[in-house]
């Protein structure tokens, strides 16, 4: 039974101190840290049962405090000697941040938590039992678990999973520890999930739908059978209901959600810093929806710009959401002319130096007035590398990379703007770029941050100001611009007002080519749309089906028509369509051979079994053993398949970005399919069919740098960096697919191929770059100095692999040590 809880009003609160759930050391961890009074949406998930185990949907506005709500419900949990607590987060980024607040609860000491600090309770109890106080207390122990797909999710950090009371995860690297069948997944007690509106997301929501519907329905059984999870401190206790905890922004369709999930709804408005939405016309004149109403006029910077310069120009942070890379870039350009003026000596030199850690650390001053702008890089050879190349054909592969790269145009770019106060953010940023940005905009140093949507789902960054740009976005699947939701409207708007910094957040839209008042009529003033399930998508039925079917050997057709009745999709769609969307998923299955019918009952193949560990959509997993097996067979020579290898990887859904050729790189794609690589196809390619991905890998893979790619193709080191890891892995998903088709000749040279994406080299370098701390330029510099293999480095003195270029005496002795033993330490990935 699903009950509306309301908040308290603001004015009224409850204190820290007051909690009798949380632990003393909590509390002082937490008032420490200047958290004494709740606020009004806290004190109402507490007055509907937080600490007392009751499952929750906290539906509240960005900034409202549900982290503080999930600290709160960990703690309380924990203190009840609870089991494992799992906290899943959308995004990866977005896992790193919430792990490092609650790897912080380390300094927090729990009676009994931990399971060891369990088991040490239990020994004590049984060695002492003349003394009822004999306890053990341990502190909070914390690990993340990331990854996109299974085989990349990896445990970080000091804790090992199966030690760990608070598992920080993403959606996927959950799912797949869960079909998996870690035993971990067993012994959850409560499970808190973040942004779970993301369930209505078309991609990513049926992944999330599963975890849940999965964890409902495991529950239901050990409930049935009486079972317990294998590490509890109490073998006497009855058997725990698993207390689910989700935390959403505002959604429409909030109670059917809180039904589904058999949670007690707490649905609150408030918000600490007070938020006022509106729509500034082509004129500059704006229009609140609190009433107010100013001119910020109109100028050459474009809108946009001028909305985010007002709001900096009054002592505030703007946060501009653009609809493109490019127009993210033109719009920091042109405000970084105005709010540069208004900066200090002091902000200047403070920017100056982030400007520098942008740059790589080569780079030397260079008189202003001197052409070619602030900065050189510093080396006669570097100086020609930052050269455009001719437009006629890209540069040639390096055959010996410099020992650091040139600074890129984006990293030039990135460098200029925010030496004033202006930085933009977008997915072609590499991870330390990206770093750089977001921390510098939350300690103010960069006041105008212009980004494209995706942080809006990503990293907690407020500003004072949020100005939305455009309210169309494209979108691939139609091949034209569509306006955005509303409830992706509400989220951008939801980075507006700084705690703490600000008295009130404002969202602005600016409208070009569309009239202000229908913007207000269905943005500002409109309801964010309901949320529905994407499970019945033919996609996602059949990866999702083929995992039930796994797990559940001999399950029936009725008992699968049941499990996915059981999920969103079951509650929102009738039940003839669930029944169709079952059956069509177990006849693709069956014609593709990942599961076989026993009369009733379906089971999974070993290529089914292997598919759903791969974590890949079973189309994707048929269409690379068809590639597999039907791969030229070398006969007495050796045959290369590495192009058509490329291109197949390339052609899976699961691969992003593919980006579509440019007019100029047509005869780039030409002369490599025609040229001495042609042989290693596995049929026909003609240009028109290539992508620009293709030519970007097979560059990065002859070692190409990173700007030289840049230059040439215009892909980002961002982008470069997804190409890689989504193409390494799908080698790998090959590999084990041509092991299934009986082509063992091929699986040696999918696992060169997997390593080569990786860590970017030639062939001769694979070996090399085994060793431990050796990446792409110390394996190109060892092998050029005469050391062509793990034997060579190993018999070669210290001294002179401390010679060569970009080791030295440190490097050199990690080096020996490395090789020294019985394996070279595969472990290793990306060094310099």
């Amino acid at each position: 039974m699903t009950k509306r809880k309301k908040g308290r009003e603001p004015g009224e609160s409850s204190r820290i101190s007051g909690l009798g759930a949380i632990p003393a050391s909590a509390k002082r961890f937490l008032e420490s840290r200047g958290f004494a009074d709740l606020y009004p949406p806290q004190a109402a998930a507490v007055g509907a049962g937080l600490l007392d185990g009751q499952s929750l949907l906290v539906s509240a506005p960005t900034a409202s405090g549900k982290t503080l709500v999930a600290t709160l419900a960990i703690l309380s949990h924990l203190a009840r000697g609870g089991g494992r607590v799992v906290y899943l987060s959308p995004l990866r980024a977005l896992a790193a941040e919430k792990y490092a607040e609650f790897a912080a609860l380390s300094e927090i000491t729990v009676s009994g938590t931990g399971w060891q600090g369990r088991l040490r309770a239990l020994r004590q109890q049984q060695q002492q039992q003349q003394d009822g106080d004999a306890r053990a207390d341990a502190a909070i122990t914390t690990a993340r678990l990331t990854g996109e797909r299974g085989a990349a999710a990896a445990s970080r950090g000091p804790v090992k999973i199966d030690d760990a009371d608070i598992v920080v995860a993403t959606n996927e690297a959950m799912d797949a520890a869960m079909r998996r069948g870690r035993g971990w997944t067993q012994e959850i007690g409560l499970m808190i999930i973040d942004e779970i509106h993301l369930i209505g997301d078309e991609s990513r929501g049926p992944t999330l739908e599963m975890i849940l519907t999965q964890q409902k329905q495991q529950q239901e059984q050990q409930r049935q059978k009486g079972s317990l999870p294998s590490k509890r401190s109490s073998p006497d206790a009855p058997p725990p209901k698993m207390q689910i905890v989700g935390l959403s922004a505002t959604i429409s369709n909030d109670e059917e959600i809180a039904k589904w999930l058999g949670c007690t709804l707490v649905r609150s408005t408030w918000r600490p810093v007070p938020l006022a939405e509106g729509v500034c016309d082509e004129a500059g004149s704006v229009t609140m929806s609190d009433g107010r109403r100013f001119e910020v006029g109109i100028g050459t910077e474009g809108m946009p710009a001028r909305l985010g310069i007002h709001a900096v120009s009054e002592g505030g942070q703007s946060l501009v959401f653009a609809a493109t890379r490019a127009s993210a870039r033109a719009t920091a350009v042109k405000a970084s002319k105005r709010i540069g003026k208004l900066l200090s000596d002091d902000e200047r030199k403070t920017l100056g130096r982030i400007s520098s850690r942008i740059l790589p650390a080569r780079l030397r001053a260079v008189p202003a007035g001197t052409p070619g702008g602030g900065r050189r890089w510093d080396s006669a050879a570097g100086a020609a590398a930052t050269a455009a190349p001719a437009a006629t054909a890209p540069p040639p592969a390096a055959t010996t990379p410099t020992p650091a790269s040139p600074p890129t145009e984006l990293e030039k770019d990135l460098a200029t703007l925010v030496s004033a106060g202006v930085a933009f953010h977008h997915a072609g940023l590499s991870e330390r770029l990206r770093d750089i940005v977001e921390s510098e905009f939350r300690r103010g140093s960069i006041r105008l941050l212009a980004s494209t949507p995706t942080l809006a789902a990503g990293v907690n960054l407020p500003a004072r100001r949020v100005v939305i740009a455009s309210v169309s976005r494209y979108d691939a699947r139609y091949g034209f611009n569509r306006p955005i939701s509303v409830l992706e409207y509400k989220q951008l708007c939801g980075r507006a007002g700084r705690p703490q910094y600000d008295k009130y957040g404002e969202a602005v839209i600016s409208a070009t080519g569309l009239p202000p008042y229908e913007l207000l009529e269905r943005y500002v003033e409109g309801e964010p749309e309901p949320l529905e399930s994407g499970i019945m998508a033919e996609k996602a039925m059949r990866t999702h089906l083929l995992t039930v079917v796994v797990l559940n050997p001999g399950i029936r057709q009725d008992d699968l028509q049941s499990f996915f009745s059981g999920t969103l999709g079951g509650l929102q769609y009738p039940e003839s369509e669930v029944e169709d969307a079952v059956g069509t998923a177990v006849g693709f299955l069956l014609e593709h051979g990942m599961i076989i019918s026993k009369g009733e009952r379906y089971a999974a193949t070993s290529l089914g079994r292997r598919t759903s560990g791969l974590y890949v959509d079973p189309v994707t997993a048929s269409y690379l053993r068809n590639v597999a097996a039907g791969a030229p067979r070398g006969g007495r020579r050796a045959q290369r398949h590495t192009l058509g290898f490329l291109h197949a990887v390339i052609s899976c859904d699961e691969f992003n970005p593919r980006q579509d050729l440019l007019k100029n790189h047509y005869h780039f794609a030409e002369s490599l399919l025609s040229g001495p690589h042609r042989s290693e196809l596995l049929s026909p390619v003609y240009a028109e069919e290539c992508s620009r991905s293709l030519l970007v890998l097979h560059d990065w893979i002859n070692e190409r740098t990173d700007r030289e790619i840049e230059t040439a193709y215009k892909t980002q080191s961002g982008d470069l960096h997804r190409m890689t890891e989504g193409a390494a892995w799908l080698a790998y998903v090959m590999r084990e697919m041509a092991r299934d088709a009986g082509r063992d000749d091929l699986l040696a040279e999918l696992a060169t191929l997997r390593t080569r994406l990786r860590s970017g080299i030639k062939e001769e370098l694979v070996e090399l770059a085994s060793i431990r701390g050796v990446g792409r330029v110390r394996a190109r510099a060892i092998y050029d100095a005469g050391l062509r293999s793990i034997s060579d480095v190993r018999a070669a003195s210290p001294a002179r692999l401390a010679t060569i270029r970009q080791i030295g005496p440190t490097v050199a002795g990690s080096i020996m040590r490395a090789v020294s033993g019985k394996s070279a330490g595969y472990g290793r990935r990306r060094a310099p």
